[in-house]
């Protein structure tokens, strides 16, 4: 019963003194302090540090060691290189995919809220090639959105997660594990986390993604959307990198992320990668 519903002030008060007296709540409080000290001095290094996000070659090991295990994004180049051997392109999807239906995202631009949250007000069927006329339209931008939600990967273009795979050294369970994220230039994904630690590859176009650890101040009312931030923001540990085909993203779980396209872009997601996907450590630990 709380003090609304009738509980004395005095009463409250002597519990919540209890609570805190007790050798359970203070072997908490001693357990999770060094890790909020922790945190703090995180937060306090990547402040300090550049805005850039580094880059390295595709070797599993060096990955593991200095990024998966500190928790840190980073730019794998070349790990998706034989898809570029590939050579595919909007047209040889077009004749490979065209007739296929898929789910889209429409009417973005007309949102009274965030059309990502609210997708399932947006949802489109059309055929893959009608999705692509949206998507090489330059004057579509935000409006038309192909999001990991719509699916493409588990039925219409299921056969291309085979020709999309990673390199055995860097993803575990089962072969393949993609997701499809498909938008014209100037669609966009807002501020958000995901609980598992996703690799973010370009098969075609350019796209700017910028990064904020979860030590940083970041309102959110929903659980995985932020409040609108300041990525400009100097006094932020905000990272930015623009993301060419050839690059891979390796976005840590609980860190914010917010993507814009800069071309038509196909993004292809994997969260089968070898490492912890824990993404929920860090709501604790805050």
């Amino acid at each position: 019963m709380s003090v609304e519903q009738g509980l004395p002030s005095e009463q409250a008060r002597a519990m919540v003194a209890e609570i805190a007296a007790s050798p359970g709540f203070n072997a908490v409080e001693a357990a999770v302090g060094p890790v909020r000290r922790a945190s703090l001095l995180r937060r306090s290094v990547l402040r300090n540090g550049s805005r850039r996000v580094c880059r390295i070659p595709p070797d599993p090991q060096l990955y593991l060691d200095e990024f998966a295990a500190g928790q840190t994004p980073v730019v794998i180049e070349g790990l998706n290189r034989s898809w570029l051997a590939l050579n595919l392109t909007w047209q040889s999807l077009r004749e490979r995919f065209g007739t296929q239906t898929v789910m889209a995202l429409t009417g973005r631009l007309r949102a009274s809220g965030n059309p990502d949250l609210e997708w399932e007000k947006h949802r489109s069927d059309m055929t893959f090639s009608e999705l692509l006329d949206q998507v090489l339209d330059p004057t579509v931008g935000n409006d038309t959105y192909a999001t990991a939600r719509c699916k493409l990967s588990e039925g219409p273009l299921q056969a291309l997660t085979t020709d999309v795979s990673l390199p055995s050294p860097f993803v575990r369970g089962v072969k393949g594990g993609a997701a499809f994220i498909v938008g014209p230039a100037g669609s966009e994904t807002q501020l958000h986390f995901d609980i598992s630690t996703t690799l973010l590859s370009q098969l075609l176009g350019r796209k700017r993604v910028w990064l904020v650890p979860p030590e940083e101040d970041v309102t959110s009312t929903e659980t995985y959307w932020a409040d609108p931030v300041d990525l400009d923001d100097t006094e932020k540990a905000i990272r930015e990198v623009v993301m060419e085909p050839d690059d891979s993203l390796s976005i840590p779980a609980g860190w914010w992320h917010q993507t814009l396209a800069l071309q038509p872009c196909f993004t292809v997601t994997h969260a089968n990668i070898r490492q912890a996907n824990n993404g929920h450590d860090w709501l604790v630990n805050r």
